[in-house]
């Protein structure tokens, strides 16, 4: 299912998510001018969820799981990723 987010911070760019071959591709995106550069693809059984940092800065995604909760980010800026532990919040 294709979803976008855009960032509370005028000038950043929206993110597109688009699910294809069993990923879903990542991609910088204009609502005026439509898809600009890929940013990831991730496999669609890495990810439940997905949303944009209210900078613009990161995309976080994670996975519903039974036993731990983890949220990943991906640098829009060319960080490196991080992981953030959120224990028993699993679903």
């Amino acid at each position: 299912h294709p979803a976008f987010r855009c960032p509370l911070v005028p000038g950043a760019p929206c993110v597109l998510s688009e699910e294809t071959d069993g990923q879903v591709v990542f991609t910088r995106f204009d609502p005026l001018q439509g898809r600009s550069t890929e940013i990831t693809r991730l496999p669609v059984s890495s990810l439940s969820f997905w949303d944009l940092s209210p900078d613009g800065r990161w995309i976080a995604f994670g996975k519903n799981a039974e036993t731990s909760g983890r949220i990943r980010l991906l640098s829009l800026n060319g960080d490196p990723p991080r992981d953030i532990q959120v224990g028993d919040w699993t679903h």
